[in-house]
């Protein structure tokens, strides 16, 4: 009974992480994050371009996961 409800509670706390990972709404905010930080000078163009290219490669994902 208690692996019932662990199981069970351990599936609805990935299925809130999935939805946070994957909402245009977070995608946004750590596109802004990852520009100031840029432009604050903590991060390399490189690293920006790269971790850029991840979270546009997510927001696709989960626009396409809409449809």
């Amino acid at each position: 009974m208690v692996l019932k409800f662990v199981t069970w509670i351990t599936e609805k706390v990935a299925e809130v992480v999935d939805k946070e990972y994957y909402s245009t709404e977070a995608i946004q905010r750590e596109l802004m994050n990852l520009s100031m930080k840029l432009d604050e000078g903590e991060i390399s163009e490189e690293e920006c371009n790269k971790r850029e290219t991840e979270l546009l490669d997510r927001l696709s994902k989960s626009q396409s996961e809409e449809e």
